[in-house]
This record gives structure tokens, C-alpha cells and sequence, in this order.
């Protein structure tokens, strides 16, 4: 049965074609026109490029301290004359450079969904990832500025981040702190450059970043929430009367279409932009909690239709809510919901998301500070969702206790134990009961690759058996989850028992894969 179920896995993975492209660069015209920058229906700007073989595309501009710029990736390498377009007439103002040449072709791609492993994502070139990090939402007083911590998160292999468009650090761009009520109908632009600079540094980082564009506590009159101070709150001067209005009110929609024209038009383009992310938490608005799901639902169809008629790129979009809501997760590419409990270890060790798309945990974390336990509790979800392999490790979520705690080691010892087992090539893999003669292990298993964790071998040397189990010669890496400490093995599997050599560390993770 082994050979039979290897070449269907070859074919499934190795089935989608490809896709490539060329980039970025950007132009900029140096023009300015009357009336509201960030308002399409008064200023509809377009950027059209020509290449030299005549193929054209065309990008949504974007405007920011006094010019008109876009970024432009393309399916064909070459050099693109650019045109401006405004309000569907082009402009004599020449662009700087006057001529991009896109010789750079980008390493992956962009993530989108899996059309055939639905439990992924992967890139455009079929190149699979399994994204690992922790979310970086916003600054945190007294911890480093954000683009530091971005460099950290990067010097230890982690991957991904998630970040959100709140008011308390100055990056929601519907929230001005340094202008009087009532906002003026355009983008703050302070919020702009904040999220300018945090991008550039998950680019210079290499760090995927999740744009989370809306977050829930702006819509909920709950103790500590946001409603009471949001200048779109008609007692601060706005337009709103409740904040359930929000998903339905028509100007609280063309203002969001704004923003969400302004943000894909800035960032669509950039390589390290990992996904949109709609709304945070939309279930702790008030709308929610007064059972408004259908008109929550429709909102969210309506702001994904716009996004991938604005998006050329067809950029992955998720947002975060309660899963019994389905009616909300219809128009979004993946799963991401959030778990917070002190008993989460256990509850992960059982927790399945829907089948019918791709899915991880955005975000997790205790209901209290653990204090010394929070390592274990990091390394008992993250390693129960990898053995879930869907598309993603759990997202770490209290991220000011990574440094309170110490936990960045933990943090890239999981990076390397994702890199270097490739569970990113495996699909496939479902959770396995692993047994033991030595301490507790279980484990995830595709064919000739297996991943286990094992905990209590106090330096012995134990069998490993598993259904299924290929006899041979074995090659397997073991990481020491307390020390960081990586060792090589060779094990030879017979009986079907796997006899390990010693292991060092009370808590492990093994890779082990057939010897070729």
C-alpha cells in the first residue's frame, strides 16, 4: 500500500502549475488634484504600464505626501512605460523613473489558498509553506519599538506576524490623535507613514505580516472597549448613532472601502504581505452580540468582493470570529480562529477546524500569565497544532511575555524544528499514536516521514512503534525543546519496532525519515 499511496501524493503535490512574476517597482508622479485624495469617486487614480512586447496591466495609484505612486509586479520581466489615469483620462505628468525595468523575479510568489491539498496555503510558484511566529498587534509600552522587535522575530527563523489597524498606536487611519473631532473624510496620514515604516521593516526582515485592517473593540460599547471614544460615534461628533450601525450604514462603508482601497493599492504588491485579515475579533462587536450575523456576513462579502477587484493579484483574505458563525467564513480564503484558556494543551489535542478550507489558530495564549508553566503551555499547543497539519503552528498571541518571559529561544527552536523536518511538504501527514518504552510520545506520520514528540526518556534509549511503520534504516534528528540542542541519529526500524540511541533532554521532538 505504500507505493500506490506515495505516487498519489507525488501527483497532488507536484499537480498546479506554477505561476511567476517580476518586481516591485514603483513609479511616482509628481501631481496633486483637487478634492479628496483618498475618495474614488472624486480622485480615481490608475497607473497603466506598457512594456516594449506591449503587454499592459493596470494598478490602482495610491497618494501619499503629494504624489501619486504604485508598485508594480507583472507576470513578464522587461521594461514598463508608465501612464497616469485620472478619472479614466490619461495624464501628460511624466513618471520617475520615466522607464522601470522588472528584472527581479520574486523567490516564491504570493500565498494564496491550495486549490488541492485544502488544508494549505502555498505559494504561486508551488512552493508549500508552513508559517510560524506570534503576533506583533501593536507597541507595547516599554518593549523596543516594533520595527526592532521585527528584526528579533527574524534573527530567530520565525516567519510571520500579524498586525492590526488599532487607534491606541496610531495606526488606524479613521482615528486621528493630534486633530480635532469631527475626523475629516480622509485617510490620517500619520497612521499612513506608521504603517509605512512597519511594513518596510517586515521587508527588510523578511517577515510575512497579516494586514488585520478592522479590529472588534471599535464597534463595542463593552466595559474597556472603544466605542465610547470612536470619532465616527455621533456623541464625538461622527455619523453613527450605534455601533451596530457599522456594518450597514451606508458612509461606514464607503469610508471602510476607502481605507481597504487605500491599503490594497499601498501593499497589495509587496512580497511580504501575507494576507488581509478583515476584521479581529468581529464577534465582540455589539452588532454580534445583538445576533446582527447576517448583516456581519453580508459586510464581509461585500468588503472581500472589493478587495479582489482592486487586489490583481488575488491576495489570501481571512478574518477572525467565532466558528459557529459559518455564514461569516463563506467569501474569506482560510480559517483563523482564536483560542484563549489556560487549558488550551489539552483542548488542542482535540480541536478540529472545517475540512473544506485551509485554517490556523491566528491567535492563543493562557487566560493568565503561567509565568514559569507558559513555556510548557507554548510547547504543548504549538506542537498539538502542528500534529493538526493544517496550515499553519498556532499563533502566539501575549507577545509582551516574550521578552518578560524569555521565550524567543522556545520561539526559534520551533522555527528550526518547522524548517528543517519540512513539514511544509507534507500535507499529507495525519496524527499518529506513537508508543513508547521509554516516557509518553505521539507524533505525525506521512509515509517515510514522521515527526514525535517525546517527553520523559530521561536519557535512555527507547523503541518507537506506530502503525503503519516502514522497517529499514532510519535517519533522525532530535531537537531538545528545553536546551535547543539539536543531535543525529541513525535508527534502524525492525519488528516493527524503531530502536533510537540515546536521547538527550526530558522533552523532544524527533524527525525521522526513511534513509534513502
Amino acid at each position: 500500500m505504500v507505493l500506490p499511496s506515495l505516487l498519489l501524493a507525488l501527483l497532488v503535490r507536484q499537480y498546479e502549475p506554477a505561476k511567476t512574476w517580476f518586481g516591485p517597482q514603483e513609479v511616482v508622479f509628481n501631481v496633486q488634484y483637487a478634492g479628496n485624495p483618498y475618495d474614488p469617486a472624486v480622485n480615481d487614480v490608475k497607473v497603466r504600464f506598457v512594456n516594449d512586447n506591449g503587454l499592459t496591466v493596470e494598478r490602482t495609484a495610491f497618494f501619499d505626501h503629494g504624489a501619486w505612486r504604485t508598485l508594480l509586479v507583472a507576470p513578464l520581466p522587461g521594461r514598463y512605460k508608465a501612464t497616469l489615469i485620472h478619472n479614466g483620462r490619461p495624464s501628460m505628468e511624466e513618471p520617475i523613473p520615466s522607464v522601470i525595468v522588472l528584472d527581479q523575479k520574486l523567490p516564491h510568489g504570493f500565498v494564496r489558498r491550495n486549490k488541492l491539498n485544502l488544508n494549505r496555503l502555498s505559494y504561486d510558484d508551488g512552493g508549500a509553506l508552513f508559517p510560524f511566529g506570534f503576533n506583533l498587534g501593536w507597541q507595547t509600552p516599554g518593549m523596543a519599538p516594533m520595527e526592532d522587535e521585527i528584526k528579533k522575530m527574524a534573527q530567530a527563523g520565525l516567519t510571520w506576524t500579524r498586525i492590526w489597524a488599532d487607534d491606541w498606536d496610531d495606526k488606524n487611519p479613521w482615528w486621528p490623535h493630534d486633530e480635532p473631532f469631527p475626523i475629516k473624510d480622509q485617510l490620517w496620514r500619520k497612521a499612513l507613514d506608521r504603517w509605512g515604516k512597519i511594513t518596510a521593516a517586515c521587508d527588510d526582515a523578511g517577515i510575512d505580516y497579516q494586514f488585520v485592517l478592522f479590529n472588534g473593540g471599535a464597534f463595542s460599547g463593552e466595559k474597556g472597549a472603544e466605542w465610547a471614544k470612536n470619532p465616527w460615534n455621533v456623541a464625538n461628533g461622527g455619523f453613527l448613532k450605534s455601533a451596530d450601525d457599522f456594518f450597514t450604514d451606508p458612509e461606514a462603508k464607503r469610508r471602510a472601502k476607502m481605507w481597504v482601497r487605500y491599503a490594497v493599492a499601498r501593499w497589495c504588491g509587496d512580497p511580504h504581505l501575507f494576507a488581509w485579515e478583515l476584521f479581529d475579533d468581529v464577534e465582540s462587536t455589539d452588532a454580534a452580540r445583538d445576533g446582527r450575523w447576517k448583516e456581519i456576513a453580508d459586510w464581509h462579502k461585500e468588503m472581500a468582493d472589493t478587495i479582489r477587484s482592486l487586489d490583481p493579484y488575488g491576495r489570501a483574505i481571512t478574518t477572525s470570529s467565532d466558528l459557529s458563525h459559518q455564514e461569516v467564513w463563506g467569501s474569506v480564503d482560510f480559517y483563523q480562529p482564536h483560542f484563549h484558556d489556560d487549558s488550551l494543551p489539552s483542548t488542542f489535542a482535540t480541536t478540529t477546524l472545517p475540512p473544506d478550507k485551509p485554517g490556523f489558530a491566528g491567535e492563543f495564549g493562557p487566560a493568565h500569565d503561567l509565568g514559569d508553566k507558559e513555556r510548557s503551555f507554548v510547547n504543548d499547543v504549538v506542537w498539538q497544532s502542528i500534529r493538526q497539519n493544517r496550515a499553519g503552528a498556532a499563533m502566539y498571541w501575549p507577545w509582551s511575555r516574550v521578552e518578560k518571559l524569555n521565550l524567543m529561544p522556545q520561539f526559534q527552536t520551533w522555527a528550526r524544528i518547522i524548517s528543517q523536518s519540512s513539514v511544509a511538504q507534507h500535507p499529507l501527514g495525519s496524527a499518529m499514536a506513537v508508543t513508547s518504552t521509554v516516557g509518553q510520545a505521539d507524533g505525525l506520520r506521512d509515509i517515510n516521514w514522521v515527526m514525535v514528540r517525546l517527553r520523559g526518556a530521561d536519557g535512555k534509549a527507547p523503541k518507537l512503534s506506530w502503525s503503519g511503520m516502514i522497517e529499514g534504516t532510519w535517519n533522525a534528528t532530535s531537537f531538545n525543546l528545553e536546551s535547543g540542542e539539536t543531535t543525529n541519529d541513525v535508527a534502524i526500524a525492525k519488528g516493527p519496532k524503531l530502536q533510537l540511541s540515546k536521547v538527550k533532554g526530558q522533552d523532544v521532538v524527533l524527525w525521522l525519515q526513511v534513509s534513502d
